[in-house]
């Protein structure tokens, strides 16, 4: 049986960056940080807003989980 990761700290000792998720990181220097830890596969959507109300002048961080792997 295939346990799921509980956490975001799981998923990050689990998993491998570029194959299973992604994270973007965009600083344009500004004191406003919009973060998104459940964006890609795990909450649809939800990077893709982060990444609208950051728009150019806020930093921003996102997860981006792919698809579990067969």
């Amino acid at each position: 049986m295939v346990q799921m990761p509980v956490s975001y700290t799981d998923v990050v000792l689990c998993a491998t960056c570029g194959i299973d998720y992604d994270l973007i990181l965009r600083q344009p220097g500004d004191a406003i940080s919009i973060v998104a830890l459940h964006g890609g596969t795990l909450a649809p959507y939800t990077a893709e807003l982060a990444t609208e109300l950051a728009g150019g002048d806020h930093n921003l961080y996102l997860f981006l989980a792919h698809a579990a792997r067969p």
